[in-house]
């Protein structure tokens, strides 16, 4: 639902939502409180799991240029109209948003030079980017996805980058929070507050 309404506040009304394990309760939710009249939305049925490239693979004829991805298991207020802007800005062929993500070591970090300690750092917190799980790209990019298999984001992104395509990233100002354990589902549930899409 707050993905819909996200989608909805970016003006993005042309929906395909990919299931297979209890897709059917997908369904019934959506008919129970349906979205917009002016959202258009039709399902992926997958057979068999296919990754997030690979259920995209099932799509019929793509009328638009462009196709945004978004996983499902994720709360997030990114700008998608900022993300399209950069899309066009820099003539990407891929855009993927990251978010910042820490981590913590628990112990002190030792820094070596051929044996000898050059520095003690204790309990760092280092900072990553990581795929934030939405993508946008051009619809050419469909046709190095073979069809009906498993087939993954990094394996789309070597593709284009062998071909030397041009891929960026986009890292989210706003709030993102992957909800697929159980501990970061409350978490976002707690910071359900910090979501607004008027």
């Amino acid at each position: 639902d707050y993905l819909l309404l996200l989608l909805q506040k970016h003006h993005i009304t042309d929906i395909n939502i990919a299931i297979r394990y209890l897709g059917h309760k997908i369904i019934h939710h959506l008919l129970q409180s349906p979205p917009p009249l002016s959202m258009h939305l039709r399902f992926i049925k997958e057979s068999q799991p296919l990754g997030t490239f690979g259920a995209i693979s099932l799509l019929e004829a793509v009328k638009f240029p462009y196709i945004l991805v978004i996983n499902s298991d994720l709360v997030t207020t990114i700008n998608l109209t900022e993300l399209f802007l950069q899309m066009k800005a820099t003539g990407a062929d891929m855009i993927i948003a990251s978010a910042t993500y820490p981590v913590e070591i628990p112990y002190g970090i030792l820094k070596l030079e051929e044996g000898s300690i050059e520095k003690f750092v204790e309990k760092p917190t280092y900072s990553f980017e990581v795929n934030a799980g939405i993508y946008l790209f051009k619809r050419e990019v469909l046709s190095l996805v073979p069809r009906n298999k498993f087939f993954d984001a990094p394996e789309v992104v070597d593709l284009l980058l062998a071909k030397g395509k041009k891929v960026q990233n986009f890292p989210i100002q706003g709030y993102w929070q992957d909800i697929s354990q159980p501990d970061d589902y409350e978490i976002a549930c707690q910071n359900i507050h910090m979501l607004s899409f008027d």
